[in-house]
């Protein structure tokens, strides 16, 4: 759809400058090895520093603003308040940590069927907004089509799905969760 609205358009057709190319890797499994383990010791400091900046957020009231601002919007694709913070946290900072949060409620009984159909229904279409936007946009890529198109995608889709009969009433018809 994006390739239909940008061709038709005359938009972005100019090719892509990359802001990232990945350096030469060395062959053999020593070098692999050290490659691997600085990868790991990167998604270490990602995640760490994503954990401190979720605390500050937290500490500093922001993320009470997000909820305030986003509960709105949520609401209007059919995602209850029990649910907005799993889903803020899944959209913002990826699925495992929103999965975790998800997994956790869910067992605790504190969300509907319905409420964990929306949620997931959600983060698949659009988790990881700020990761998979930066990289992305690092590869070359628009912002317009990387997240503005994929969050009005996924909200569209999630606002229909919510206000389907069929699926409410199965999802309300259904045991909950134990």
């Amino acid at each position: 759809m994006l390739n239909l609205a940008y061709s038709t358009g005359g938009w972005l057709q100019t090719p892509s400058h990359l802001l990232w190319q990945p350096a030469a890797v060395e062959p053999g499994l020593a070098a692999w090895a050290l490659d691997q383990l600085w990868m790991l010791a990167g998604i270490f400091l990602v995640i760490a520093a994503l954990m401190a900046i979720l605390r500050l957020l937290r500490l500093l009231g922001i993320e009470r603003l997000m909820h305030v601002l986003l509960a709105p919007v949520l609401k209007l694709i059919g995602i209850r308040r029990e649910a907005a913070n799993i889903t803020i946290i899944g959209t913002t900072l990826g699925l495992s940590f929103g999965a975790g949060l998800l997994l956790k409620d869910a067992r605790g009984g504190t969300l509907s069927r319905r409420d964990i159909f929306l949620t997931l229904g959600f983060l698949g279409l659009a988790h990881s907004l700020i990761e998979d936007t930066l990289l992305i946009l690092l590869l070359g890529a628009d912002l317009s089509g990387v997240l503005w198109a994929r969050l009005a995608f996924a909200l569209l889709v999630i606002a229909a799905l919510a206000r389907l009969p069929a699926v409410t009433r199965r999802l309300a018809e259904s045991p909950t969760a134990s």
